[in-house]
């Protein structure tokens, strides 16, 4: 895969995140992007619902025409 091909990302700016593996992990944050000479994979983390305030793996919905995150835990929507 190049620079310029675009990855379909489970995570988005500004969700909040946990890390699943690597170093850090089990640290909670904000997703973002930022330069950094070795960026963490996207699998290595897992949204936290905001209602349910669980990890999960978003399950996708087409609700009113729109593709939507869905938490597989409670069953919200993430995406607002």
């Amino acid at each position: 895969m190049t620079n310029t091909d675009k990855k379909d990302l489970h995570v988005k700016n500004g969700d909040r995140v946990i890390i699943i593996a690597g170093k850090d992990k089990g640290k909670i944050g904000n997703s973002g992007l930022i330069k950094l000479e070795a960026p963490i994979d996207s699998s290595n983390v897992m949204i936290v619902c905001p209602a349910c305030d669980k990890a999960t793996r978003p399950s996708m919905k087409v609700i009113d025409g729109k593709k939507v995150r869905i938490c597989k835990k409670c069953g919200e929507q993430l995406d607002a």
